[in-house]
């Protein structure tokens, strides 16, 4: 347990988030998690978006008699450690080193000898990048085009395919090699005082793009004989260990040429948050959000049992209409089955 913790009946949740940035991207999961706690558990949850003046000054007031404290963004979780009510990262600066997609590309997530080593997916900074080395990255990575990420960019958003790596040298991004046919796994995971608590392993054919989250889809769940799942457990288990991750963090992994890579960590909670099964459970919610409000001071149990879809799946409730769906279909009793999964 987080020092100056201690447990207690009184369960008052209040998430703090963003107001700055996406501010409706994040209302939306709020209100999905206060009616989902509300109705599974029995749970007051509050939600405010916190302002960079607020952030900036250290002005907590508004979460200070708050039982427990949910930070929604990577942009709150470095700017509240003060506050004794939530479980975060002691070390503020791994939040920007795992986010900042050119600070990642040094970081050391295991020992270099190590045996669970995943290597990351090569990348170029742009930031600083020349004409030159772009060229030569393009001719060594072997694909036909690049993909431009943006530093600090948020749920595949603001992505570039290109074939003129060159004329992006000076601006804010990261290229990796495009890869037409390619896989995606993502590892959502609980971690206290460098112990890996819980995990969620989600597979994404053909990755996870931003148009997935604008309308109905699935996420197939891994069980942990799948392909590559040993591996990438080994390798984050021994990355929360070495660096003592405490919080709420997902780290994708891409599947090329029937290997894993590392392609990005998340330092939050994800979009995973909002995925349901059959019954309407989440399961981010119970087997990952549950345990932390757990160790920040709640007595809950968490619903361990779950009805997937056909194919191992999650329904992935629509982006902005996260508790509008959840709500309605519970409230009407509707079965979530009746929804095809398309082959």
């Amino acid at each position: 347990m987080p020092e100056n913790l201690q447990k207690n009946r009184a369960t008052d949740v209040r998430i703090m988030f963003p107001a700055f940035d996406h501010p409706e991207y994040y209302r939306d999961r709020c209100r999905f998690v206060a009616a989902y706690l509300s109705e599974r558990h029995d749970v007051e949850v509050s939600y405010r978006g916190i302002t960079e003046r607020e952030l900036a000054g250290h002005d907590f007031e508004s979460y200070a008699d708050a039982s427990i404290v949910v930070p929604f963004g990577v942009e709150v979780a470095p700017h509240i450690q003060q506050l004794s009510n939530v479980l975060i990262h002691k070390d503020a600066s791994i939040y920007e080193n795992l986010d900042n997609k050119a600070l990642m590309m040094e970081f050391p997530f295991v020992e270099a000898d190590s045996p669970h080593v995943i290597h990351q997916v090569p990348s170029l900074d742009m930031t600083r990048a020349t004409s030159s080395e772009a060229r030569q990255f393009e001719e060594g990575h072997g694909a036909k085009m690049s993909l431009l990420k943006p530093l600090d960019g948020v749920s595949s958003s603001g992505m570039i395919k290109t074939d003129a790596l060159a004329s992006y040298c000076g601006l804010a991004y990261v290229a990796q090699p495009y890869f037409e046919t390619h896989d995606v796994i993502s590892f959502n995971f609980l971690s206290i005082s460098g112990e890996l608590i819980d995990s969620i392993t989600s597979f994404y054919e053909n990755g996870i793009a931003t148009d997935r989250y604008l309308s109905e889809n699935f996420a197939k769940i891994l069980g942990a004989d799948a392909p590559f799942v040993s591996k990438i457990e080994r390798f984050v288990r021994e990355f929360c260990a070495k660096h003592k991750i405490d919080g709420l963090m997902e780290i994708e992994f891409l599947i090329a040429d029937n290997k894993p890579f590392l392609l990005e960590v998340n330092p939050r909670i994800s979009g995973c948050i909002k995925n349901v099964d059959s019954r309407g459970t989440g399961m981010y919610l119970e087997k990952l959000l549950v345990p932390y409000l757990n160790e920040c001071g709640a007595q809950l149990k968490a619903n361990l049992e779950f009805e997937l879809f056909e194919n191992d799946s999650l329904l992935m409730l629509t982006l902005g209409q996260n508790e509008r769906i959840w709500t309605t279909r519970f409230a009407e009793e509707r079965d979530l089955a009746q929804f095809v999964i398309p082959e």
